[in-house]
């Protein structure tokens, strides 16, 4: 619950697409079960889940890359411990490198419009490791302010 009303003090006055990990595994766990079914149209239908999904070739590797963000999250009793929580996003990656192929799945919590692209967007420019930095910085500057660090 800190965590939370931490978060939410840092993303109150803009949008946010915040990675979910292992941090709040209930949450996780229960985004992880709905999203099981997410590639169903009749699912995509009843929970407004709207799709994208790209392709990225370079270095040797190739990825595909398929964006899912639900708007209907009524179901999601945590939804009410995160300000502005209007949508939850997926991502799975899949990537082949000299012959080896990996598929990964990362979950987002978001108070962005449930629009795929605009969700891709947000997820591929930002990245969850620039939300980490951003936090980290944060918790420096308040919780460490004897110390003069630099955020890089």
């Amino acid at each position: 619950m800190e965590w939370t009303q931490l978060i939410a003090n840092i993303i109150n006055k803009g949008d946010y697409v915040l990675a979910l990990k292992g941090n709040h595994p209930l949450l996780h766990k229960e985004i992880e079960e709905f999203s099981k079914e997410a590639e169903d149209k009749k699912y995509q239908k009843k929970y407004g889940i709207n799709t994208y999904q790209n392709y990225d070739k370079g270095h040797g590797r190739i990825e595909r890359r398929t964006y899912y963000i639900a708007s209907n999250i009524c179901w999601l009793d945590a939804r009410k411990e995160w300000k502005k929580l209007t949508s939850i996003g997926m991502v799975k990656y899949y990537s082949e490198q000299n012959g080896k192929k990996t598929c990964e799945t990362r979950y987002y919590l978001c108070n962005i419009e449930p629009d795929a692209t605009k969700f891709a967007n947000a997820e591929k420019t930002l990245g969850h490791r620039k939300y980490a930095l951003v936090l980290r910085c944060y918790i420096q500057r308040r919780f460490n302010k004897s110390k003069k660090r630099q955020c890089t």
